[in-house]
C-alpha cells in the first residue's frame, strides 16, 4: 500500500482550505504583525504596490548602495527595470549558481512566509544553496502567500509537493528568519594562506501587493486568494492545454482589466467544465468565482445569454458520446477558435468533465 492511501486527502484539503481563510480573512492585521516580526528579527521590510514601484524600489536600493551587478531569480524581470537600467549589469542565473561571476545584489522570490514567526521560506528553488553567495537580498513576497501559524505550513508544503511533484515533501526547503552571515575570503598580499571574515547579509523582504488588495476588497472573490501555486488547475484544463494563454487561477485573479474584458476573456476559456473545482489541494470553488464575475458585468443586459449559452456547452458536451454528435456540436460552437476545434477533434474518448463523471457514476 502507497503511503498517500493511508492519507485522508479531503480532511487535509478542508484543513488547508481553512488554514489560507483565516490568513485571508483577516489579511490586513496579519501583514501588520508580519512586518512587526520581520523588522524585529532584523529584516528590512518595503511595500510595493505593482511593477513599476517594485522596479522603482529595486532601482533605490541598487543606486543608495552602489550596486554594479544583480542576478534576477525571477520568472520575469520587472518591466520597467529592464528598461531603466543602463550601469547595472545583470548577471545570469546559472553564472551565479554556479560561481563564475560574483553578484552585488540577488533578487529572488519566496514561495511562502509564517505571520507567527517571520520565517520567509523557499522551497526547491535553483539559489537556495547559493544564498551565502552574495552580501545583499532582495526577496519578492506575494502579500496573500502567507501562513499564519507555524505548525500550519507543514500540511500546505505536503499538499504542494503532493500535486506538484507527485512526492510526499519538497526535496529542498530553505528557511530565513534573520540576516545569516557569509564567510568572505580575503587575499593577504604575500601570504598563501587566505584570510576568511564574516560579513552580515543584509537583506530586503519586498511585500508584493499586484492587485491582491483589490481582490480582496470583495468577499466573493477572496477564495481565489487561496492558491498555493501548486498548478494542479493548469493540468487538468483543457483550454489552457491548448492555448497556454490563461489558467484556471488566471482566470479568477485577473487584475488590470475592466469589467467588460474580463467577461470575454473567461468566456473564451473557459468550458466550465468544473475539472479545476475537483482538483483543487485547497477547494477553491473556480466555477463559482467565474460565474460571479460574469454576473457582475451584466454586459448590455446579454450575461443571461452568455450564461446560458456556457452551460449549454458543458452540458452538452457531457452527454456526447459518438463522432456525428460531437462534430455537429464542434462545428456550432467552436469553428471560429481553431486550435480549441482541433483539439475537440482529437479526443477520442468522451469528454472531459471529472465532476460530471463521478456525479454520473455514483447515480449509476
Amino acid at each position: 500500500m502507497n503511503d498517500d492511501n493511508l492519507i485522508n486527502f479531503s480532511l487535509l484539503r478542508q484543513r488547508a482550505n481553512f488554514i489560507r481563510r483565516i490568513y485571508i480573512e483577516e489579511m490586513e492585521r496579519h501583514l501588520l504583525a508580519f512586518e512587526k516580526k520581520a523588522n524585529d528579527n532584523q529584516i528590512n521590510v518595503r511595500w510595493v504596490n505593482d511593477d513599476f514601484e517594485l522596479s522603482e524600489c529595486l532601482l533605490s536600493i541598487c543606486n543608495r548602495n552602489s550596486y554594479r551587478t544583480v542576478c534576477f531569480d525571477l520568472d520575469e524581470i520587472p518591466e520597467f527595470f529592464n528598461n531603466s537600467t543602463q550601469q547595472i549589469r545583470k548577471i545570469p542565473l546559472h553564472d551565479f549558481v554556479n560561481k563564475y561571476e560574483n553578484s552585488d545584489l540577488l533578487v529572488t522570490k519566496a514561495d511562502f512566509a509564517v505571520v507567527e514567526t517571520g520565517d520567509i521560506v523557499f522551497i526547491n528553488r535553483e539559489i537556495n544553496n547559493s544564498l551565502n553567495q552574495v552580501s545583499n537580498i532582495a526577496i519578492l513576497l506575494d502579500i496573500n502567500k502567507l501562513i499564519v501559524r507555524e505548525q500550519d505550513l507543514e500540511p500546505i508544503l505536503y499538499l504542494q509537493s503532493y500535486y506538484k511533484n507527485h512526492t510526499f515533501l519538497p526535496n529542498d526547503v530553505k528557511i530565513i528568519q534573520t540576516p545569516f552571515a557569509k564567510i568572505c575570503e580575503d587575499e593577504v598580499f604575500g601570504s598563501e594562506t587566505p584570510n576568511y571574515r564574516t560579513e552580515q547579509v543584509k537583506i530586503y523582504l519586498l511585500l508584493y501587493d499586484n492587485g491582491v488588495s483589490s481582490i480582496l476588497e470583495s468577499s466573493s472573490f477572496r477564495e481565489a486568494l487561496y492558491c498555493i501555486d501548486c498548478g494542479r488547475c493548469k493540468e487538468v484544463c483543457p483550454v489552457f492545454k491548448v492555448t497556454g494563454q490563461y489558467s484556471p487561477v488566471d482566470l479568477i485573479t485577473l487584475k488590470n482589466k475592466n469589467r467588460g474584458e474580463i467577461a470575454k476573456i473567461i468566456t473564451k476559456n473557459t468550458t466550465f467544465c468544473a475539472n479545476c473545482d475537483v482538483v483543487c489541494p485547497v477547494n477553491i470553488p473556480f466555477t463559482e468565482i467565474m460565474i460571479k464575475q460574469l454576473e457582475q458585468t451584466k454586459i448590455r443586459g446579454n450575461f443571461k445569454k452568455v450564461f446560458a449559452n456556457a452551460f449549454s456547452k458543458r452540458n452538452r458536451m457531457n452527454k456526447l458520446n459518438n463522432k456525428v454528435q460531437r462534430y455537429f456540436f464542434l462545428n456550432r460552437y467552436f469553428k471560429k477558435n481553431k486550435e480549441l476545434y482541433d483539439y475537440y477533434r482529437s479526443q477520442q474518448e468522451d469528454f472531459f468533465n471529472i465532476q460530471w463523471d463521478e456525479n454520473h457514476k455514483r447515480e449509476s
